[in-house]
């Protein structure tokens, strides 16, 4: 295995901004200053990457940041470097535990570029739990919606690394819809196909966990592929099955107050995303687990959507999924498919009562040729009818006159 000089300047350099990163710029600098078992070029790179981080979106907590990304490409990076049997080719996002490259595999006759996630040098016992989890986790699922696991492992230097399939042109599911200004139909089928995979990986005994649009990624011919299982859970663990990380703003109540995950947990914080996809803005409001209230939350909803555009049944759908207690939201990832399916038909959902003015109005909307079809034949049928009634009664009375006359007739001559 090749390891390159600049290989030796990431890990060094790295390792110390990662320690300075949640300091200020002044104090990262003066900090910076006081370090003095570091070579030279180690010491600019950190302070390339301490000036090039905007300090109120620290890069730690950046994901395909483009503009922090271009800023890192032109520091010394992992580019050229070869980490176990991949060489590096650039750096493409920027994670709360990782770097992420495009590569390729160095002895392979076909070089199809790779995703090479290279884990965070400082680890923790909980990120090196998760990145094994990861590994775990994608190795058992195989679906055309959830980004495929080629391999995992450590280098020589102990340096973490997971392999994935390479997306091309891959950008996240909100920008991908902002960019080609999707309507909401395609936006809901875009997330039944979300939905679908996750009742995979639920069959398959796996929580997401982090159903956010930044986990959800579209290629250049509209294909999703979910990421980043690293908090994952599995179902049938009963203990260590709590939420200690998540995204506050599509959180579900169960990972805010740090309760056991369930499947409809995941079907909570996608249809959170759904919601932010179709109403810009409407992210949830963050809550710390001592104030938390259920009721606040729900209340946030109902404004939220009683002030759109969106039609009931889609509502109702959003309403059920986001159900605070868990009992009342659907109760599988497929009853919310299913939901969102029957919606994008026209046809009767599960989360609208059905009444028979409900009833009647789908089958209206979905048959209005058939309904006015029919309405015009029966108009026409009976119209015939009377038609023909007058004529028959017409000639009857005719008839009835004619004899009258004749009968008349006849008496005269007599």
């Amino acid at each position: 295995m090749i390891i390159k000089s600049n290989m030796t300047v990431w890990q060094q350099s790295t390792k110390v901004f990662e320690s300075l990163v949640d300091l200020s710029q002044e104090q990262a600098l003066m900090q910076l200053n006081f370090i003095n078992n570091i070579s030279d070029p180690v010491k600019n790179r950190i302070e390339k990457l301490i000036k090039a981080v905007d300090k109120e979106n620290k890069v730690l907590e950046v994901i395909n940041s483009n503009s922090v990304i271009q800023q890192l490409k032109a520091i010394t990076d992992l580019t050229g470097s070869t980490v176990g049997n991949y060489k590096i080719d650039e750096l493409i996002a920027i994670g709360g535990m990782s770097y992420v490259y495009k590569a390729h595999r160095v002895d392979a006759k076909v070089q199809k570029p790779v995703a090479l996630k290279v884990m965070s040098l400082n680890l923790s016992a909980a990120t090196l739990s998760s990145f094994h989890r990861e590994q775990q986790i994608l190795s058992k699922l195989n679906h055309p919606n959830i980004i495929s696991f080629l391999h995992g492992g450590q280098t020589q230097q102990g340096i973490y690394y997971l392999v994935t399939e390479f997306i091309e042109d891959a950008m996240p599911l909100d920008a991908y819809i902002e960019k080609h200004n999707i309507n909401i139909t395609c936006i809901v089928c875009k997330v039944k196909k979300i939905a679908n995979a996750m009742k995979f990986a639920h069959e398959n005994l796996i929580i997401h966990g982090d159903l956010k649009a930044d986990n959800i990624l579209v290629n250049k011919d509209g294909d999703i592929k979910i990421i980043d299982f690293g908090i994952s859970a599995f179902t049938y663990q009963s203990s260590g099955n709590t939420a200690n990380t998540y995204t506050p703003e599509i959180a579900s109540p169960e990972q805010i107050k740090g309760e056991q995950l369930t499947t409809k947990t995941d079907v909570f914080s996608l249809a959170t995303t759904l919601l932010q996809l179709l109403i810009k803005g409407s992210k949830l409001p963050e809550f710390s687990p001592e104030t938390y209230d259920e009721k606040e939350d729900e209340k946030y909803v109902n404004k939220v959507l009683g002030e759109s555009s969106l039609d009931s049944d889609l509502c109702n759908i959003l309403i059920r999924a986001l159900r605070t207690d868990s009992f009342k939201r659907y109760f599988t990832m497929f009853d919310f498919a299913k939901d969102l399916h029957r919606w994008s038909l026209n046809k009767p959902i599960s989360a609208t009562k059905h009444t028979r003015r409900y009833l009647f109005q789908k089958f209206f909307t979905r048959n209005k040729l058939v309904v006015l079809s029919s309405a015009l034949l029966m108009a026409l049928i009976f119209a015939s009818f009377f038609s023909v009634y007058g004529y028959i009664k017409a000639i009857k009375s005719d008839s009835l006159q004619t004899q009258n006359q004749i009968k008349l007739t006849q008496d005269k001559l007599k």
